[in-house]
């Protein structure tokens, strides 16, 4: 149950951040929105 709770709290947080993210890259298109590569890893090839 808390692992359900804890992938839940983490989507969220992520979903806040490109949220934010992309609102920040709109008011100020000169300074670039960070990367969602930094938050979650890439798979390797």
């Amino acid at each position: 149950m808390s692992s359900i709770v804890l992938i839940i709290a983490i989507a969220l947080c992520v979903v806040v951040m490109v949220f934010f993210g992309k609102r920040h890259n709109e008011h100020s298109p000169s300074t670039p929105a960070p990367t969602p590569q930094a938050v979650i890893p890439a798979p390797a090839p």
